[in-house]
């Protein structure tokens, strides 16, 4: 534990120093009664630990009813700085005792008032660090507007100085405030967490979606990473790893942990909840893996002398990407940015003096970042989001693994299309069976939502194209198709499984059932009137025409019409396999055709 002498304290109090010694000494014994929990701050995409948050515990047995009173308390006496060194020595000495701890970071809540305390010196974090064999880069100062730091200039001195030392910076509780958007202006910090205000129920909130949506792709312009605090439910995580969190936190990822013990590299409910969205067969990390570049890069703390070198000997990139202490991304360094001093005199010399540059912290251009298991067309997006970028870096589990320009995402995009091509039905241009498949697998594997199935067969379709021919049967195909693109809905799938069979899916936060079936009467019924014309004037007017059935035999048709085969799954509800779907949906077409309504509906049943 840090002493009292040892903190500076006995000569800059505003009191005497006997008074300054005996109220540092009476925080320091409240402090020693406080404890922390970790909460982990894990990947959506593989459920790997990236870092945890340091909250306190045990504030009750110092007196207070909550945390803010305890440093709400320790600032009006002007110990703040005394007490906040005390327990930041105590929550890096617990994230020491984690067993992985070398590859994650602490994410520590600083209370910038500090900077008002009269003992304030700058430097006591590296100390500690070192002390315990860390590096500055593993721990991250959360600020937020609670506690307004006095001026703009001192709130980007103040940042501007941790990062130059080696300290990252998030913004904690965006959303909560009317500040938001001038301290992230003003902060520029490496991390944003959104406040769990804006992650409640955010599946039923369309608001929220699009906010969330919006700020995560401002974020990745601006190079920053986004965190979705507080989520509490699988709906609430399966929105924020589709609408692209680079990081989330809450009690559906794991509780705070007082041992750390309990707390996990892996953990393997949130890998599974990944995992179960990316059952496709249109592989997009293999396509990436073929497509993306291995270039050098330079560690944050080599000197700008390797770098210089790396240039010279390095004929096919003129940037390198730019990796902390855990091969985690912070940038690029690009030629142009250091050539001011390269072709000046004695520039050399410059760059290497630390006193005039700071190190590569100096020459970094931030750059969008994307996991590898990030979907093609999102990474689309955020190369698409920053033009002036030379590309996007590929991590894999927050490690650097690669990185895509220009070519090779056209090259990504070629081959993701002709993969799609191939998965297309050439008549309709609809997806066909795999697409349908892997659909039907990716929503059955997603525990906490409703899930819709419609299977539609034209009746009597032989018959009508043994009378009117293949080309006009053909024209029906294509009409249904059309009418299908038309009246369902983007966030739906619509598949061809081939001839006259078809099938729209769609997955639901919320029980949906009667406008899933107004859908499917709609599309019935436009069919219906629409296909009239293919008939002759008599026939339509009869509601019936004549052909032969499959053996041979003359009949009369009713005029062509199609039936509907419908399936409800409710959470908790589901098969594992989508044949199990597939076999019902099978046996209600067949009470579908008999049916006066040509519908046929079930909720499915296990066994």
């Amino acid at each position: 534990m840090i002493s009292v002498a040892g903190a500076g304290l006995d000569t800059n109090y505003r009191g005497s120093a006997a008074t300054a010694s005996e109220l540092a000494q009476r925080w320091l014994i409240k402090t020693a009664l406080v404890d922390f929990a970790l909460q982990p701050i894990v990947h959506p995409l593989t459920g790997v630990l990236f870092g945890v948050e340091a909250l306190l515990r045990g504030f009750e047995k110092a007196g207070y009813s909550n945390p803010q009173g305890f440093f709400d308390e320790a600032f009006a006496e002007d110990a703040l700085f005394i007490v906040d060194t005390s327990l930041r020595e105590k929550a890096i000495a617990k994230f020491k005792r984690i067993d992985f701890h070398d590859k994650l970071i602490l994410f520590y809540n600083y209370d910038p008032r500090i900077l008002e305390m009269p003992d304030y010196r700058p430097g006591v974090t590296e100390r500690l660090m070192t002390n315990f064999d860390l590096h500055p880069g593993q721990i991250c100062f959360e600020i937020n507007e609670k506690y307004p730091i006095d001026s703009h200039e001192v709130l980007k001195g103040f940042t501007r100085n941790m990062k130059e030392r080696g300290i990252k910076i998030a913004l904690d509780d965006f959303g909560s405030g009317f500040a938001g958007m001038e301290l992230l202006y003003h902060a520029d910090p490496g991390f944003l967490k959104f406040d769990r205000f804006l992650i409640s129920r955010i599946e039923n909130d369309a608001r929220k979606k699009n906010i969330c949506a919006h700020m995560v792709a401002l974020c990745r312009m601006q190079g920053i990473t986004t965190i979705a605090e507080g989520i509490e439910t699988a709906a609430e995580f399966r929105v924020c790893k589709d609408i692209g969190f680079d990081l989330v936190q809450g009690f559906f990822i794991q509780k705070p942990q007082t041992d750390t013990a309990e707390l996990f590299f892996v953990n393997e409910h949130i890998k599974a909840a990944a995992d179960s969205g990316q059952r496709r067969r249109l592989n997009d990390v293999e396509l990436i893996q073929r497509e993306i570049l291995q270039i050098d890069t330079i560690g944050i703390h080599d000197d700008v002398r390797v770098l210089l070198d790396k240039f010279h000997d390095q004929q096919t990139f003129n940037f390198f990407p730019v990796l902390d202490e855990q091969l985690r991304p912070l940038g690029i360094v690009h030629e142009k940015t250091i050539k001011q001093y390269v072709y000046s005199p004695y520039g050399r010399e410059l760059l290497s003096n630390k006193s005039v540059t700071k190190g590569l912290r100096t020459f970094i251009t931030p750059v969008p970042v994307a996991d590898i298991h990030t979907p093609q067309d999102k990474i689309l997006e955020i190369f698409l989001a920053n033009p002036e970028s030379e590309g996007v870096i590929i991590v894999q589990n927050t490690e650097y693994f690669g990185f895509l320009n220009a070519k090779s995402l056209l090259n990504l995009i070629h081959e993701k299309n002709l993969a799609l091509a191939r998965d297309m039905n050439p008549l309709t241009r609809l997806p066909g069976n795999t697409v349908i498949h892997g659909f039907m697998s990716k929503v059955l594997a997603q525990a906490g939502t409703f899930c819709y199935f419609a299977y539609f067969d034209f009746d009597n379709f032989k018959p009508f194209n043994d009378r009117y021919g293949f080309r006009q049967g053909d024209r029906a195909i294509l009409l249904f198709a059309a009418i299908l693109r038309r009246l369902v809905p983007g966030d739906f799938l619509i598949g061809h499984v081939g001839g006259d069979d078809f099938f729209i899916g769609q997955e639901s936060a919320a029980r949906n059932a009667g406008a899933f079936l107004r859908l499917v009467e709609e599309i019935q019924a436009n069919f219906n009137e629409e296909v009239k014309p293919f008939f002759l004037p008599e026939e339509r007017a009869a509601g019936y025409y004549a052909s032969t059935d499959r053996e041979n035999k003359a009949m009369q048709f009713r005029i062509l019409s199609i039936s509907a085969a419908i399936v409800e799954l409710e959470p908790g509800r589901k098969p594992e396999k989508p044949e199990d779907i597939s076999a019902l949906l099978a046996r209600l077409k067949k009470d579908a055709k008999s049916s006066t309504s040509g519908r046929a509906s079930a909720a499915y049943q296990a066994g």
